[in-house]
């Protein structure tokens, strides 16, 4: 029985490990222009590790799983992101992005109403077709727990019943 035990915990340390883990990427900016000039916008964008081939972009519809940032009282969600692309080196990390609310694939554009756009190299933002600002924002990736690490863990709990001292 304790031997079913054992195997049925490796196997799902195993499976924990096999699963794509979201990766998130905090960002900042600094407003250069309008009534909140010196004060900084931050935000989020997090996508699934499952879409990352290594030397490869990708240009597709739902690049995001998750996105946030608020400006002027308005909260901008995964669900107001358009295409634009993710841009993956050859070990596979994140090297370019662009996406907005005005994208479409490969493209962004900041032009009318209040349209945004983050790229790997700036962040702008425009309200009516004048620019509030345009920075190129800060990036610091999420620490996410590595799939060998749960895989680890989940082995060590499993040969954890293994350690006890067996008496006379």
């Amino acid at each position: 029985m304790q031997k079913m035990w054992i195997a049925a915990a490796v196997l799902w340390g195993a499976a924990l490990g096999a699963e794509a883990m979201p990766v998130t990427y905090d960002f900042s900016a600094n407003v250069t222009a309008g009534a909140l000039s010196g004060t900084a916008v931050n935000g989020f964008f997090t996508f699934d590790s499952s879409s990352v081939q290594p030397a490869q972009t990708v240009d597709s519809a739902g690049l995001l799983t998750d996105f946030g940032f608020n400006w002027g009282g308005v909260t901008y969600t995964a669900a107001t992101v358009g295409t634009g692309y993710l841009s993956f080196n050859a070990s596979g990390v994140l090297e370019d992005f662009l996406f907005g609310n005005s994208c479409g694939a490969g493209s962004c554009s900041v032009a009318t109403g209040q349209d945004w756009m983050l790229a790997s190299y700036g962040f702008t933002f425009a309200e009516a077709g004048d620019v509030l600002f345009s920075d190129a924002p800060s990036f610091a990736v999420n620490n996410v727990p590595e799939p060998s690490s749960v895989v680890l863990f989940g082995l060590a709990l499993a040969l954890l019943p293994l350690a006890r001292k067996k008496t006379p």
